[in-house]
């Protein structure tokens, strides 16, 4: 899995040129969910600035107005990261400089598609869809072989006698993994793409992309949608994700002065905002 990652890095670094995407942060974890690419290390390598500090200058033009309180109040509402580790202002900074290092990649890669950025965002997320379908498909094939083997050695054991009884059918359990309507979370697993069918490299806004710049893109906007508690589809939701990141960043560097202010820890006063304490 990590020779995976490392030559589909590899295959994006040198398609960078061409594509006008940064080859550092395609995506916010890795193809294989391996690794997560370090989004400081090559984009605006020569800003002293710290990255959180320069994506949201360039993302929010314009502060946000409100306390404090009501900055973290906003923020632990959208943004989904690990709020209860030890470092939550660390997590917090990293999932929005990895989100926000995602959206200006996909923007540029959506000019160099010539396609709307939207439109190239579902086909990732599609794509990434039947490959999560077909993977969950082989999954339960494979248990329905081994319990028909198990059948099997019983019924040999216990002198003959009809095996198999207790597999499930191949074919009831493709019925079950296309078909919509199988509990919430099958039904979020198996989601289709628009045409009912795998989408390829080739098709639409993916067209002429090597599969592991696709891979890496696809598994970036996946991370994307887990990241924010809002709808993310067409341009205009990924505009207002994109600026929602954005200010999520401006609270973390705000909250970071004001503890620095204070002289407490950045996790002692996340831990008083979140109870209304701040």
């Amino acid at each position: 899995a990590v020779s995976t990652v490392l030559a589909a890095a590899e295959a994006v670094a040198t398609t960078a040129a061409a594509s006008g995407v940064d080859a550092a942060v395609p995506s916010m974890a890795s193809a294989g969910g391996c690794a997560r690419a370090d989004s400081g290390a090559l984009l605006h390598a020569a800003d002293p600035r710290p990255l959180l500090n320069r994506l949201v200058e360039e993302h929010l033009p314009k502060s946000p107005a409100g306390t404090l309180q009501q900055r973290a109040d906003e923020t632990l509402m959208l943004l989904r990261c690990d709020w209860g580790a030890a470092e939550p202002v660390i997590t917090a900074a990293q999932t929005v400089e990895h989100s926000l290092v995602f959206c200006s990649n996909l923007a540029k890669l959506a000019q160099t598609q010539g396609c709307l950025q939207g439109a190239l965002f579902q086909a990732l997320t599609n794509l990434h869809a039947a490959d999560e379908r077909q993977r969950v498909k082989k999954e339960w094939e494979e248990e329905e072989k081994a319990a028909a083997a198990g059948a099997a050695g019983a019924a040999e054991a216990n002198g003959g006698g009809e095996a198999g009884n207790e597999a499930c059918p191949t074919d009831a359990i493709a019925d079950e993994v296309v078909q919509p309507g199988g509990g919430e979370c099958r039904s979020h697993i198996m989601q289709r793409s628009a045409d009912g069918v795998r989408p390829r490299a080739n098709d639409g806004p993916l067209r002429g992309l090597p599969m592991p710049v696709v891979l890496l893109f696809a598994s970036g906007a996946v991370e994307l949608r887990k990241s924010l508690r809002i709808k993310i589809e067409d341009d205009k939701d990924l505009e207002t994700a994109r600026r929602a990141f954005a200010e999520c960043g401006h609270f973390v560097l705000r909250l970071r002065e004001e503890a620095a202010a204070r002289g407490v820890s950045e996790t002692e006063l996340l831990r008083k905002l979140e109870v209304g304490e701040g």
